[in-house]
């Protein structure tokens, strides 16, 4: 067995990199751009038994980013301790992760974008409410507030303390189309849920729970003709909705696959069904 000790990793060329700088390095890794922090809280909402969920964005998201829950919140303590890396309610010993059936289970996903940004944390666990104000993973100032039982999180100037990696963002417009388009797959995904999304202060979605049906017909409103379809098989469950192929696109922009809950991209499912419809569809797909 080698032991290598600090002093001998400290003398040479090759150097541990500052506390600060992994996390910031590791915070790159989930958080990609404004529609990658939505994607993480309103998975984090959803985890939390949330039934009514409000998602607003300014500036494609870069200067504000706001997710509200009526979930089961957080007690101080746990606020505190949702914010370190590694940090998680879902698994507790290594075999949890090969049955798991929530969405945030690595517990990075707040360090990581607290890490990056400006942000405020209201939660109420049903007794008191707790506000945590954290700058670039620093906290900054804790108090007890006031607010229904679930939790809000608003994040300010993401990037802040990384001007390079902000400068790659792409515009106003592009960002606050990839948000909507995420924020759309957890509406058709979880259509028992209710939500709200806003651009600015317009709303751009306002859904109560309904059917699968309804909330198609909300995001795709000119699609007309479609039908449910499903599959109940002795190890997979399918079920979805289909469009006739009057109503195609010549990309893949219409094609959502989902497993266990979250979106995929899987080229084998987009040729299935593409050969599925066959020479029903319109040539460039």
């Amino acid at each position: 067995m080698i032991h290598i000790g600090q002093d001998q990793i400290d003398s040479g060329k090759i150097k541990k990199l500052p506390d600060e700088v992994i996390s910031k390095i590791a915070a790159g890794e989930v958080v990609i751009n404004p529609a990658s922090v939505v994607k993480e809280l309103i998975e984090n909402a959803i985890d939390a038994q949330a039934s009514n969920i409000d998602i607003q964005i300014k500036n494609g998201g870069k200067s504000y980013i706001k997710v509200a829950d009526n979930g089961i919140g957080m007690s101080n303590d746990d606020l505190l301790a949702s914010i370190q890396r590694y940090t998680t309610s879902k698994i507790s010993e290594i075999e949890d992760i090969y049955r798991i059936s929530s969405y945030g289970f690595r517990g990075e996903a707040l360090a990581s974008i607290v890490d990056v940004s400006r942000t405020v944390i209201t939660t109420c666990d049903g007794s008191q409410a707790y506000r945590l104000e954290v700058v670039g993973g620093n906290i900054v100032k804790t108090s007890q507030s006031h607010r229904e039982k679930g939790t809000t999180v608003e994040i300010y100037d993401l990037f802040f303390n990384l001007p390079a990696r902000r400068k790659f963002l792409s515009s106003e417009k592009v960002e606050t189309r990839m948000v909507t388009e995420m924020v759309e797959r957890f509406l058709l995904v979880r259509p028992d849920l209710s939500f709200t999304y806003k651009v600015e202060d317009d709303i751009v979605y306002n859904v109560r729970s309904e059917t699968l049906n309804d909330r198609f017909s909300v995001i795709f409103p000119d699609v007309k003709e479609f039908q449910q379809l499903s599959y109940d098989g002795e190890k997979v469950k399918i079920s979805g909705i289909i469009s006739s192929p009057q109503h195609t696109r010549r990309n893949r922009t219409g094609q959502l696959f989902f497993v266990n809950g979250r979106f995929i991209v899987d080229n084998l499912l987009h040729l299935a069904l593409e050969r599925g419809y066959g020479e029903s569809l319109m040539h460039g797909l």
